[in-house]
């Protein structure tokens, strides 16, 4: 399954540097700019519901989270996941059951660290995929 990238085509260096990194690895992936799909509130629930394994950019670091062992809440999700005006805050890379929202060298040596494992149907993770811990 192809990862798919949603960013923004205009003036985002970390879309741009993400791009790059997935260019770089040799993932797979396809780009979904926000100006062509953007991603609301209940789209980005169903972006968090089916993820797994979660690295979200905070602060200077990140946090990973394991929504197998511990649940994501719609309100957690949409801190992570959405701006204030409501869109989704890019660049978002989702890689079968692996969500990265943001980017810095270091998250994203993690996320393609991870390369998750093939999911037995598309929409749901995979139990036996390598955790983003």
């Amino acid at each position: 399954m192809r990862a798919i990238l949603y960013d923004k085509a205009c003036d985002c260096p970390a879309s741009e540097l993400a791009r790059r990194a997935l260019a770089k690895a040799g993932v797979d992936f396809e780009r979904r700019s926000l100006e062509a799909h953007a991603v609301n509130r209940d789209g980005a629930l169903r972006l968090a519901r089916d993820a797994r394994y979660f690295l979200i950019k905070s602060g200077a670091g990140f946090v990973r989270h394991d929504a197998g062992r511990d649940p994501v809440s719609e309100a957690q999700a949409l801190e992570w996941l959405l701006h204030e005006d409501g869109l989704l805050r890019v660049p978002v890379l989702v890689w079968r059951n692996l969500l990265v929202r943001g980017y810095t060298d270091e998250l994203y040596e993690e996320a393609l660290a991870q390369r998750p494992a093939p999911s037995s149907t598309p929409s749901r993770a995979s139990k036996g995929s390598r955790r983003a811990e």
